[in-house]
């Protein structure tokens, strides 16, 4: 797959555009050139977003991935103030909070090197 070699395989095949067809018909197209996609991404007359492939993912309702057109400019307006330098170093800064605090009160913050933490579930630990 393209994304674990990187550029490798852009670079055996001489271009920037790889396209892959299987015999279902579906075709998948992996790009290397930032310019196109971002063009490609802002094109949803040409390129629309297949939302009914995001379904799954709107388990707690629609959202920016799930969501296109109007429903989509409604979910970027509510969440853009969100998504800037300040928003990004307090999720970053209350994430790292969060970790520290289930590492102190689950006593792993005093693992030695390779000691491993097995949890059976992990909703064991994150729905406490």
């Amino acid at each position: 797959m393209p994304w674990r070699e990187k550029h490798k395989v852009f670079e055996k095949w001489g271009s920037d555009v790889i396209t892959s067809v299987s015999w279902t018909g579906r075709s998948v197209i992996y790009l290397a050139d930032a310019d196109l996609i971002q063009r490609i991404n802002g094109n949803a007359r040409f390129f629309p977003k297949p939302v009914e492939e995001y379904t799954v993912l709107n388990f707690f309702g629609p959202n920016l991935v799930t969501a296109a057109g109007k429903a989509w400019r409604r979910q970027f307006n509510v969440s853009k103030d969100v998504f800037n330098s300040a928003g990004m170093g307090f999720l970053w800064t209350e994430t790292r909070n969060i970790f520290d605090s289930m590492m102190t009160t689950n006593g792993w913050n005093n693992l030695r090197a390779g000691e491993e933490i097995v949890t059976p579930h992990v909703v064991d630990i994150t729905l406490r």
